[in-house]
Order: structure tokens, then C-alpha cells, then sequence
């Protein structure tokens, strides 16, 4: 009899299909967090050698983007329904 991947029990014999791994969703999810830390970081494997000499990287940018918002504070709305926009007080 097969046994769940994650804790070893044993599963139920599936009727179709391809034949069960884990014996709960939470086995399942589990498993796929382990495999995700053990995944090489993509954001290395996609940078090329002029964003890698510029230094700049998603985390970079991100962070950059960050701290320009909060210095600026928020946007103005510019949606349809603004009273701004309206023309109607």
C-alpha cells in the first residue's frame, strides 16, 4: 500500500486519475513549501550583465519605489467620480 510522501500514512487507493502522493492539502502545501526553499533564487538566474553592473535588481527597485511613496505621500485621485473632477460642489 502507497504512504503519503510527507508523513507516511497510508493513502486510499485512488479510482482515477494519477495515483495520490499526500493524504491531506495540508500534506500537499507541506510539500510544496519545501520545494519552494530549496528552489535557487530567480531573480539572480534573470539578471543580466547590465543590470547586474548597474546593481539593480526587482528588490532595488521595489524598495527604491517604496520610499519614493512615502516621502511624496499619496497620490492625487484622479478617477470620474472625484468632487475634484466633477465640476459639481
Amino acid at each position: 500500500m502507497a504512504t503519503c510522501e510527507m508523513c507516511g500514512r497510508a493513502l486510499r487507493p485512488s479510482v482515477r486519475g494519477r495515483p495520490r502522493r499526500y493524504c491531506s492539502r495540508a500534506c500537499s502545501a507541506r510539500a510544496y513549501r519545501a520545494r519552494v526553499a530549496d528552489r535557487p533564487a530567480t531573480v539572480e538566474a534573470r539578471r543580466t550583465p547590465e543590470v547586474a553592473e548597474a546593481g539593480l535588481d526587482q528588490d532595488v527597485i521595489v524598495r527604491a519605489a517604496v520610499a519614493v511613496a512615502d516621502r511624496e505621500g499619496p497620490a492625487p485621485c484622479r478617477c470620474a467620480a472625484s468632487p475634484a473632477t466633477s465640476g459639481s460642489a
